[in-house]
């Protein structure tokens, strides 16, 4: 079995090759702690992939997302379900959800090339120009240890760490033009941060936070998916209510929009 080379969803012009996942490969990640997916993601692609190219922590989330599903679907021999519960709106019931992962390739874009999206803001009474690219493995690795410090945090900090993972968010997408690119990812971003916490909410973070996600609507490649809350959500076909008669009426057949956590673990093969 050989896996076919995976074009880059944000540089279709680059592929990258992994091999098949060996017997010791999956008992090496049968037992990581989901809550590290990111960290999991990145040892994973590194130990599957044969070709030469950028570490996974420098791709996109979205390319590190389609790698998993890439390497998944072409190790299945025939279906490659992925199952979860769901509330539904119609019956109020819960259901069993399956679907294949490979319909995800329906809604799967890949670019030529990510476009090149600079911003700019007024910083301490001067124009600060940035340049804006979606959150890479460094970034989802960094921002995974802020989810984990709020989990151990005291109930009544709860907001207090989403706050400052929202805002972790957004810096991760920019890089300032007066910043060093040789110093390291963390101490970067972690000195962007400390810079607009005495900055103006209305007049830096959030132009820099509109900026941004407008910069990322343009940017969409790679599975279908969303960071909302801090998590990766996938969004598989509707679901049909199993409760619902549909004689005659296969057009009003009540359908709930899904959208479930995309975890790492899911796509690495288990023995």
């Amino acid at each position: 079995m050989k896996i076919p080379a995976m074009p880059l969803p944000s540089n279709a012009k680059r592929s990258v090759q992994f091999r098949v996942p060996l017997v010791e490969d999956c008992i090496e990640f049968c037992d990581v702690n989901e809550d590290f997916d990111e960290q999991l993601t990145t040892l994973y692609l590194r130990t599957l992939m044969t070709s030469e190219g950028a570490d996974p922590l420098e791709w996109t989330g979205e390319d590190r997302r389609t790698a998993l599903w890439w390497i998944a679907v072409h190790l299945a021999d025939q279906e490659a379900d992925l199952a979860y519960e769901y509330p539904c709106e119609h019956c109020g019931e819960w259901h069993q959800f399956a679907f294949d992962m490979r319909d995800l390739d329906k809604d799967l874009i890949r670019l030529k090339a990510l476009p090149k999206i600079n911003g700019s803001v007024e910083i301490d009474g001067k124009a600060t120009g940035f340049f804006i690219e979606p959150l890479n493995g460094h970034a989802l690795e960094y921002l995974e240890k802020l989810r984990q410090a709020r989990t151990q945090a005291p109930e009544d900090a709860y907001d207090k760490w989403s706050a400052k993972i929202r805002t972790a968010e957004v810096m991760a997408c920019i890089t300032f033009d007066d910043e060093d690119p040789l110093e390291p990812f963390t101490d970067r971003l972690e000195a962007r941060i400390d810079r607009i916490l005495k900055q103006p909410v209305t007049t830096v973070l959030q132009p820099i936070s509109k900026q941004v996600m407008s910069a990322l609507d343009d940017m969409h490649h790679g599975l279908k998916s969303a960071y909302i809350e801090g998590k990766i959500y996938i969004f598989p076909p509707p679901a049909r209510c199993p409760n619902y008669d549909p004689t005659g009426k296969e057009d009003a057949w009540p359908v709930t929009a899904l959208r479930f956590p995309f975890l790492a673990h899911k796509y690495i093969p288990s023995v």
